[in-house]
């Protein structure tokens, strides 16, 4: 309207000049009366979180301190601080990483290939967000890390999260390069004897291509003969049919795998996966704490073998209890993932149903212990029985149940279930 308003003013016609110039006015004050758009609320992920932002949009904005902001080359970034004083990443408004409940995760995605595999010398961080699972892997003496993020945006927003990650990114054993992982996968010589890859949900749109085959094949390819792959993946906002499919895939690209999962709540998954078998010994695992490693493992409340073996869920071994016999592969030339995952983002019951399913798959932890300590891993099946039993009860709504088993859980940890934040 404004280029056609300057147009008019080329035509002789004095009635006509007079409207051009009444126009152009009109849109310079228009655009500079115009509210501002409000930052920390545009990015606050309305369309995910509506339920908690519905009737409170002044006390979400007072609670929620936007700290950083910028329009990125690929999405849309922000830093924000609760009044608890816990921060968040958010990419297009969906909290990618975070201070509190997301902290588990990003801690066991660095720890748990690292103490399965301490001999590691070069990984790959596939996703940077917070760099808190960089933080992690940094607490072992690896020599080199090279971590892919795509978005430029992501890797500044990391920047409030220094205290979290311990500097991570001022460490000099860090490369941090902005490309796509596909790209950086098939066009590198690199090898790692770790790849850790920690993607957004399978349901935001572009991921869907990092859990397919080819994608898994192609990260195997530059892994040393017996290096290992960590991947993240959530079941809480999946079917059964979309996380069923994934472990397939998974399975097809790696002979071995070991599945370890969030107890606080429980919710993500681990999958490690090797062309070797998965094990380690008592002796390595009590190393662990008298590390450095220790004190990172203490952030998410796990302080001896037990706690860390509670996180233990199945091998390939029991993956067909999982399974569904109508499991598909995911491949390229055919994105089902990308399409179907969002269809799960509102169903009920999806995380009841797969927790089920993992209940049903559930293995003793001496299976990954190659010396069959079997207190240990009596003690760490018990916790993590307690644990899902209680989820299950709370979703089933049987509050007398779930009360009791509450009460057996705090009386052994009284603090699982408080964010690090507000803990220290």
């Amino acid at each position: 309207v404004l280029l056609g308003s300057i147009g008019f003013l080329f035509f002789k016609s004095r009635r006509l000049t007079i409207l051009a110039a009444s126009l152009i006015v009109f849109m310079i004050l228009a655009t500079w009366l115009m509210p501002k758009i409000n930052p920390a609320l545009l990015n606050s992920g309305a369309f995910f979180q509506y339920r908690e932002l519905r009737g409170r949009v002044g006390d979400w904005l007072k609670e929620n301190k936007l700290l950083f902001w910028e329009e990125g080359e690929t999405a849309t970034v922000a830093v924000y601080e609760t009044s608890d004083g816990i921060r968040y990443l958010a990419s297009n408004g969906k909290i990618d990483a975070s201070t509190c409940v997301d902290l588990e995760t990003e801690i066991l995605l660095g720890q748990i290939p690292l103490i399965l595999k301490p001999e590691t010398r070069t990984v790959l961080v596939v996703g940077l967000g917070s760099g808190i699972t960089l933080g992690s892997v940094l607490t072992h003496p690896v020599q080199k890390v090279d971590v892919l993020e795509i978005e430029p945006a992501v890797a500044r927003g990391a920047e409030y999260f220094s205290s979290a990650n311990s500097q991570a990114l001022a460490d000099p054993r860090v490369t941090v390069r902005l490309e796509d992982a596909r790209h950086y996968l098939s066009s590198t010589n690199n090898t790692y004897d770790l790849i850790i890859a920690e993607p957004s949900n399978p349901w935001v749109a572009g991921e869907g291509n990092l859990f397919t085959k080819e994608y898994f094949e192609l990260a195997k390819e530059r892994l040393t003969e017996d290096g290992v792959m960590m991947q993240w993946l959530h079941y809480y906002q999946l079917s059964e049919r979309e996380v069923a499919a994934i472990l397939n895939t998974y399975h097809t690209a790696f002979p071995h795998i070991a599945v370890f999962g969030s107890l606080a709540p429980p919710g993500d998954l681990y999958l490690v996966g090797s062309r070797q078998d998965i094990n380690i010994s008592s002796r390595e695992l009590l190393a662990v704490f008298n590390k450095p490693a220790q004190k990172d493992l203490a952030r998410i409340n796990i302080n001896n073998p037990e706690e860390f073996l509670a996180h233990f869920l199945f091998t390939e071994g029991k993956l067909k209890d999982f399974l569904s016999a109508e499991a598909i592969v995911l491949k390229d030339n055919k994105p089902l993932l990308e399409f179907r995952a969002p269809l799960s983002l509102y169903e009920k019951d999806i995380h009841k149903q797969n927790l089920y399913k993992l209940n049903s798959a559930l293995e003793d932890a001496h299976r990954l212990l190659s010396d069959q300590n079997l207190e240990w891993a009596e003690r760490a099946f018990n916790w993590r029985a307690q644990l899902i039993n209680f989820y299950i009860f709370f979703l089933e709504g049987k509050s007398d149940e779930a009360d009791r088993a509450l009460e057996e859980i705090l009386k052994i940890d009284p603090l699982i279930f408080e964010c690090p934040a507000t803990v220290n």
